[in-house]
């Protein structure tokens, strides 16, 4: 790290992790004007939803959707997260006397949304990521609470004009402390926090497909 630390030129590999689902809605369709800027920067991109180990190199960069910040990391909150509760035009077609909702598998109690606007709800489904939250929601199977930037940027959900507790949860862009200094990594910092910043609308739920009822 102390070499890597040294090195100020733009060139050479940068690690870059982020979840699948950033990357896809946020960031895949960006990287490309990074690389034409930069095509002496080898881009190496790991879409985990696990932790990686940034201390021992797993990896360079972290884009991480977290409420604090870890004490060997530096980097900075981008943007506060946004959610909506949402569903497909065919689910709301259905008029479902008992409400369907889809939760995550680490929802050990009801949560909040659930209790407040759909007490009673049949739980459909149990699942252990969001983009696949998305596509149950997208086939009828349910209602659920998703970030902003997944339901808004999908056209066959619509989001329910509910109000919601606002999420501690933000966008981060992090590195180790040790790394915040070499060149590649600086200009790769700069580029992703531009990238989501030029995308609040959407992150903050700006632009959202309501559902209207007739």
């Amino acid at each position: 790290r102390d070499v890597f630390g040294q090195d100020a030129e733009l060139k050479g590999p940068l690690k870059l992790t982020v979840s699948h689902d950033v990357a896809e809605r946020l960031l895949i369709h960006r990287l490309c004007v990074f690389r034409n800027a930069y095509p002496a920067i080898q881009l190496d991109l790991l879409t985990t939803t696990g932790l990686v180990d940034l201390a021992a190199r797993e990896a360079d960069i972290a884009v991480r959707l977290t409420d604090k910040l870890p004490d060997y990391l530096v980097g900075r909150e981008v943007l506060p997260m946004r959610h909506g509760v949402y569903g497909s035009p065919a689910y709301f077609e259905r008029d479902e006397k008992t409400p369907k909702v889809i939760l995550f598998r680490s929802s050990n109690e009801t949560p909040e949304w659930v209790q407040q606007h759909f007490p009673g709800a049949e739980v459909a489904m149990n699942v252990d990521d969001v983009g696949t939250m998305a596509l149950a929601v997208s086939h009828a199977m349910g209602l659920a609470r998703m970030p902003c930037y997944i339901g808004d940027t999908d056209p066959s959900l619509r989001r329910l004009d509910l109000p919601l507790a606002p999420s501690t949860w933000g966008i981060w862009i992090l590195s180790h402390v040790d790394l915040r200094s070499t060149a590649r990594g600086r200009v790769a910092r700069e580029f992703l926090i531009e990238s989501i910043e030029a995308q609040r609308g959407v992150v903050l739920g700006e632009k959202s497909r309501y559902f209207e009822a007739a």
